[in-house]
């Protein structure tokens, strides 16, 4: 099973995903989501902004309630939308969702913008993942483009209230994005991973 979406690109986006499931429940010999959130045009030096127009929840791929189990390798691969005063693009988000494969490969990259606010790369809320083999999860938080860099919560990964468990090897590589604060690499609240062999 292979998906590739590209969120739609104009003025000022909100909930504009690459890819968006909800209660999907997908079995396969493998399985390869690539998503690139839709793109908001409208920049900073714009005199004409309002709350309501911050682009919003231009995630790459997001994925809720949903079961996906692979034979062999299940890969995600999500980039937020770009834009301006963006908050809450992150590249990718599992919701109330269960992974299982023999191989993983979670790769979230988050928005790119000025004063831009909570964009993770990987984000993964009261969510199981389950890999027999080998299991890594890659992200990086989005990057405050603003020259005084004013930016918050960027975070490169973010695992709240999950498990995350590996039969043999996991790897988890989180970059901080920029910003004014809070620019974790890593995140781990109320959760908890269980590793057979290596942790890295």
């Amino acid at each position: 099973v292979s998906l590739i979406g590209i969120g739609s690109e104009g003025e000022i986006l909100l909930d504009s995903y690459g890819i968006y499931c909800d209660q999907l429940i997908l079995s396969g010999h493998s399985i390869n989501f690539d998503g690139n959130g839709g793109n908001s045009l409208k920049d900073i030096n714009s005199l004409d902004w309002y709350y309501s127009d911050y682009p919003s929840q231009n995630d790459g791929i997001s994925i809720k309630n949903s079961i996906l189990t692979s034979e062999t390798l299940l890969s995600l691969t999500g980039q937020a939308g770009s834009g301006d005063f963006g908050s809450n693009n992150d590249g990718i988000v599992l919701f109330d969702t269960e992974l299982y494969s023999n191989d993983l490969l979670l790769n979230g990259t988050g928005t790119i913008g000025s004063l831009i606010d909570d964009s993770f790369g990987v984000y993964i809320y009261n969510s199981l993942i389950d890999t027999l083999t080998f299991g890594e999860i890659i992200g990086k938080g989005g990057q405050d483009q603003y020259e005084y860099s004013l930016g918050s919560n960027n975070h490169g990964i973010y695992i709240d209230e999950s498990i995350v468990d590996s039969s043999n090897n996991l790897t988890i590589n989180g970059t901080g994005g920029s910003g004014g604060e809070a620019m974790d690499g890593i995140t781990f609240y109320d959760s908890y991973s269980t590793v057979s062999n290596n942790l890295n």
